[in-house]
């Protein structure tokens, strides 16, 4: 799911907050979406670095493909 604006994120989070959810379910969601916004600005990154210590692949990445950062 694309985010274009930081208002539409925040209704979607609203609207996860009103389902049924787990918290772990609404984790993911938030994250996400936050990497949807994040990396619309960063379509040179394949990775992002979220604020739970957790890589999440740009979904706006233009690229060659690029394993995991701690794939080695």
């Amino acid at each position: 799911m694309n985010f274009y604006s930081q208002e539409e994120y925040d209704a979607h989070l609203d609207e996860l907050a009103n389902d049924s959810l787990s918290q772990g379910e609404r984790i993911n969601a938030a994250i996400g979406g936050w990497a949807s916004i994040v990396g619309a600005g960063r379509p040179d990154c394949a990775w992002l670095c979220s604020d739970y210590d957790t890589w999440v692949r740009n979904p706006h990445y233009v690229g060659p493909a690029v394993p995991h950062p701690e794939d080695y």
